[in-house]
């Protein structure tokens, strides 16, 4: 509901009523429920080791990296679900946008961060000098 923007949602309740052997159904709206809060809160650390994991990264901290910021819109963190198949699917879309962005510099990530940043996400890597 929260990724489709919906604040409400109809609820329905299915009736089953047996006469003379013959069973009918029927469906009756119940009422609307809302949605209390429509913002999502991500695991950071869940999802930064999975995206760790599979870029291969050791997260080593390192004081002369550089530090690049890219920013993931279209809210995707509300998205997000303490699920494993969810977070490893936004792991992989995180790396795939990582290995894109940062072309040959890939191999120099020393340590990579997930950050919520309302219903978007931001990502911070550290960059090794060459």
């Amino acid at each position: 509901m929260r990724v489709w923007n919906r604040k409400t949602a109809s609820i329905y309740q299915l009736k089953i009523s047996e006469s003379n052997g013959k069973r009918k159904l029927e469906l009756e709206k119940f009422g609307i429920a809302k949605l209390t809060n429509p913002s999502a809160h991500l695991n950071n650390e869940k999802l930064t080791n999975e995206v760790a994991r599979l870029m291969g990264i050791n997260q080593i901290a390192h004081g002369s990296s550089t530090i690049v910021k890219i920013t993931f819109p279209s809210k995707l963190a509300k998205s997000y679900e303490d699920d494993e198949i969810i977070i490893y699917s936004m792991a992989k879309t995180i790396k795939l946008k990582l290995e894109n962005e940062l072309c040959t510099n890939v191999d120099r990530i020393a340590r990579v961060e997930v950050i919520q940043d309302g219903d978007d996400l931001l990502v911070k890597v550290s960059i090794l000098p060459r």
